[in-house]
């Protein structure tokens, strides 16, 4: 009898103990989570997965749910920001022990993240440096995130110049760590555009990560109602981001997308490839290379094919019907190489290999080919002999240099057909058009006769 007595009182004693550090546990949870210092590690954490300084107004602790996080805000100088309507987060308590903080959950949902770029500067160099520090204890990051899940997010990205790279919406993220350094998730955007030219919608993405390196591919995406594919790699743990990428647009079609950005203006179905290599945050050191078609297609509005056609008085380029376009490129050196830049416009061709840098500023060596037909007009005869003699194909060119701005464009072409003598040649252009117009000679008075009525003025004797 005594040893059934002791048996069950094991037994009490093998499940008592279980529940009772199940208690205490909680009880730790409840007061740490209300502690001063858990709340910093909460905002480090947050931090350290959004890449930002996280504060926020109110944590309302729950034993087994998570806690729930409102009024989260951040914002830095220049323009960056962050805001999310509410977070949930679940940390494990026998982290704390350790002097790690690790959460098993966080759920974000309606955040909005704007980064606004600003030139690097060494403090702000000197600050990265010092967070990274306090993440990192002995080769050992002191905090971690075994699920990431964003619902309902938007994410803008603005240069300097205050022009958006990427804008995004209807973000999804759901994100799984498997120890330290490993993890995979799914990601999905329901529209989104890049650099005000390239909508796309309904992208999705799996995420990979090994040794602190994230892995996207394949990238999935609607643009134009054709394809885009691409694949990237980024280890965000790294000084300024390292990364690599490449991508492909298949079949999109250009007057599909003028419908969602009216400033486009063009048409015609584009194919294009391109791989790019570089620190996120240094633009010197991005390399790439790329090409891109464009078939069947009519350009419109574009600056240096409107100055050009009203020099010649050819309406044509104004909307400039293409048969086939196409252009090779490189990246290096904050500038986009234009190995090969060439428009076949059927009764017209035009090529400008040269380059273009990051700030958009043009340096292109252009060369317009006409047929001899097009040389006969009297807006153009007197421009005939500063073309080349007719080729094999029938075609006349000039060539010319194409500055400024992609904003605003600028060509000597004028200069190189009239030189110094441009007065005389908008006169004969024009013919008297711009001269005063001839007055007739005013009518003589007349000699008032001498029964009038005037009395005549008598010498004096």
């Amino acid at each position: 009898m005594g040893g059934v007595n002791r048996l069950s009182k094991g037994i009490l004693l093998a499940l008592g103990l279980p529940v009772a550090l199940l208690v205490l546990s909680a009880l730790l949870l409840r007061a740490s989570l209300k502690s001063e210092s858990t709340r910093q590690r909460i905002q480090e954490s947050l931090s350290h997965a959004l890449h930002m300084e996280v504060r926020f107004e109110r944590l309302r602790p729950t034993f087994f749910k998570g806690s729930r996080i409102t009024g989260l805000s951040a914002s830095r100088e220049g323009g960056s920001c962050l805001s999310a309507k509410e977070v949930f987060v679940r940390p494990r308590l026998l982290s704390l022990v350790r002097g790690q903080f690790v959460m098993s959950e966080i759920r974000v949902e309606g955040a909005r993240l704007v980064l606004v770029d600003t030139p690097r500067s060494q403090t702000q160099a000197v600050t990265d440096t010092k967070t990274q520090v306090s993440l990192v204890k002995n080769g050992k990051p002191r905090l971690g995130i075994r699920r990431l899940i964003l619902e309902n997010a938007a994410f803008d990205w603005i240069d300097a110049k205050g022009k958006a790279r990427i804008q995004m919406e209807g973000i999804e993220l759901n994100l799984s760590n498997h120890g330290v350094e490993a993890g995979d998730g799914i990601l999905r955007i329901a529209r989104g555009t890049f650099y005000e030219v390239l909508p796309f919608q309904n992208l999705e993405a799996p995420i990979h990560i090994s040794g602190g390196l994230y892995s996207c591919a394949p990238v999935r995406a609607i643009s134009g109602g054709g394809t885009l594919e691409a694949s990237l790699e980024v280890n965000p743990r790294q000084q300024d981001i390292p990364f690599s990428a490449t991508a492909e647009a298949r079949d999109v079609d250009l007057e599909r997308i003028s419908q969602e950005i009216p400033s486009l203006r063009s048409t015609g179905k584009a194919q294009g490839k391109i791989t790019l290599a570089g620190l996120l945050k240094n633009a010197d050191t991005l390399r790439g290379e790329g090409v891109c078609t464009l078939e069947n297609g009519i350009l419109k509005g574009l600056g240096v094919l409107q100055s050009i056609g009203q020099v010649f008085q050819i309406s044509e380029l104004a909307n400039l019907k293409v048969k086939k376009a196409s252009a090779q490129f490189s990246i290096a050196n904050r500038k986009v190489l234009l190995n090969e830049l060439f428009v076949d416009g059927s009764d017209l061709t035009i090529s400008a290999p040269g380059e273009i840098d990051f700030e958009q500023r043009l340096n292109l060596n252009g060369k317009l080919a006409l047929p001899e037909k097009m040389l006969s007009g009297k807006a153009i005869q007197a421009f005939s002999d500063k073309f080349s003699p007719t080729d094999a194909s029938g075609f006349r060119s000039i060539v010319f240099q194409v500055t400024g701005t992609v904003d605003k464009p600028k060509t000597n072409l004028l200069q190189k057909l009239v030189g110094d003598n441009l007065g005389g040649v908008i006169n004969s252009l024009l013919g008297g058009f711009l001269k005063p117009k001839r007055t007739e000679p005013a009518p003589p008075k007349e000699t008032p006769s001498p029964d009038s009525s005037t009395p005549t003025p008598t010498t004096p004797k």
